[in-house]
């Protein structure tokens, strides 16, 4: 498909954290910027860390609050947590409006703990959607009994950018250098770290509790021969030829190969597929005996994954096939959409601004209880308090 002056319209909750959703919209929009096309992305939130990364990109990103956004103005819209601009909503009403956009609702988890990634909003994929999407066959099979609409419904399996295919990558002929990518790190994995290191393995974990927290592009991952992980990060070692073992806090298959990618990738690589805890001396044993062979299977294989995982060989058919529906929306429905909307964007913005309260307090506390003064502190109460349990015991003896 060619994107030259396509006016496509990407929609997500909250960019602030760097997370899932809030990459693929990074990602799609900036892929979509080097095809040509005109992309804008609308948000309830709009904040950092994921604002220098939109902002670095000259990624065009509006707010609730500052936003003029209309029907006419996209030919495409695509729709993270079923969040629409208000105009878009007051005019699905419309029966003028001489040509609507085709919009597309993609939907990344099978949870109900997580609502915003379910049509929570009643009847509005059904009413709008000219293609539902789910990242895996888990959350279609979750999800699709929710829908009794005419759209398409298909797959879009967290692909990743091309630039992850065209790198050029060589795999190592010996393991030495190890990703770990993960927010929820369990404690057999950060033991194996230490097992590893011991075996002259350097590792280095990417993650919110880790040695460092960013955007994953193709130069880090190709400093490493493996990476261990689940989720999107598995689809970058697909595509670029890294060998990848899935493992976190799910538990996980381990190497991929091919008695098991099937099952892997119907849970989104997520760990689903086998949730069973490994120790520590069984994970370092697996990743240092199978290395070779998840090298050979990973280069055997590379064609076929870059075909199902690259951006830019299943971003295209996506739109392809998206055909703007015939919508009418009478007033009461309108209505009760604006109101939702509103509800979940006030939601989110309340959520937002507590989590940032959250964590500057954390940091100060931190930044307290690392002080030198705080130290000095407690090396003087500590022998006051020591001696104010000893009256005390003679007082009572």
């Amino acid at each position: 498909m060619d994107f030259a002056d396509k006016r496509i319209l990407l929609t997500q909750n909250s960019l602030a954290e760097i997370a899932g959703s809030e990459v693929v919209t990074l990602e799609i929009a900036s892929y979509l910027l080097g095809q040509g096309a005109r992309p804008t992305v609308y948000t309830y939130d709009f904040d950092q860390p994921m604002q220098g990364h939109f902002e670095g990109r000259g990624i065009t990103v509006v707010t609730q609050r500052n936003n003029d956004l209309h029907t006419g103005d996209f030919d495409f819209v695509w729709v993270h947590h079923q969040v629409l601009p208000p105009n878009l909503i007051r005019e699905l009403g419309d029966r003028s409006q001489q040509s609507r956009p085709a919009f597309i609702f993609n939907h990344m988890s099978p949870f109900d703990s997580l609502p915003l990634e379910r049509p929570y909003l009643w009847g509005l994929e059904d009413l709008v959607a000219a293609t539902t999407l789910f990242v895996s066959e888990e959350t279609r099979l979750a999800l699709s009994a929710l829908y009794a609409g005419q759209q398409s419904f298909d797959l879009f399996p967290n692909p990743a950018p091309p630039e992850f295919a065209d790198a050029g990558y060589v795999p190592a002929p010996g393991l030495r250098n190890v990703l770990i990518t993960s927010n929820h790190i369990p404690a057999e994995l950060s033991r194996a770290r230490e097992l590893l290191a011991a075996r002259g393995i350097k590792t280095v974990h990417l993650g919110s509790s880790g040695d460092r927290l960013t955007v994953l592009t193709p130069a880090i991952l190709g400093e490493f021969d493996l990476v261990v992980t689940i989720g999107k990060t598995v689809q970058y070692g697909l595509t670029m030829g890294v060998p990848v073992y899935v493992y976190d806090i799910h538990g996980g298959p381990g190497y991929l190969c091919g008695s098991n990618i099937a099952q892997a990738a119907a849970v989104n690589f997520s760990g689903r597929d086998c949730p069973r805890a490994r120790s520590p001396e069984s994970l370092v044993d697996d990743i240092m005996s199978g290395y070779a062979q998840a090298v050979l299977y990973q280069q055997s294989r590379r064609a076929e994954f870059v075909q199902a995982y690259s951006l830019d060989a299943v971003l295209p058919r996506v739109f392809e096939q998206a055909v703007p529906r015939e919508i009418d929306a009478d007033d009461r429905y309108v209505r009760y959409l604006e109101t939702a909307e509103c509800l979940a964007a006030q939601l989110i913005r309340s959520t937002r601004v507590e989590g940032r309260a959250l964590k500057l307090y954390r940091q100060a506390l931190d930044d307290v209880l690392n002080s030198r003064a705080y130290g000095v502190g407690q090396k003087i109460a500590t022998p006051v308090r020591k001696a104010r349990r000893v009256v005390q015991a003679l007082r009572r003896s």
